[in-house]
């Protein structure tokens, strides 16, 4: 199944479910790829790697659902482009390096 077709469904699906889905998790591999939650390749393999980039994708944008993929974490996946992803926040100090970036 689609990711997109997946978003329109009242649908949950477990990491299991999604690994025995090869055609979903390849595409939810590569929005997590596209976003830097994961490296390449989109394999189809939902293993650990890409089960915590998800993890970490839904609690990044507070999914109401967690550790599963339901129809809203599906739709965000959908959504969100990279320009959404939260900036770090830089911990500047008083040497050198953070003088040069504060007057940047």
């Amino acid at each position: 199944m689609k990711l997109q077709d997946f978003a329109t469904l009242d649908q949950k699906y477990g990491f299991d479910a999604i690994a025995a889905d090869k055609e979903l998790a390849q595409d939810i591999q590569k929005v997590l790829i596209s976003l830097k939650f994961l490296e390449p390749p989109a394999d189809g393999s939902f293993g650990p790697l890409s089960t915590d980039a998800l993890i970490e994708f839904e609690e990044t944008f507070n999914c109401p659902e967690k550790n599963f993929l339901g129809k809203e974490a599906a739709s965000k996946l959908l959504q969100t482009s990279p320009n959404d992803l939260p900036q770090p926040k830089l911990n500047l100090g008083n040497d050198l390096a953070s003088s040069i970036i504060k007057y940047m």
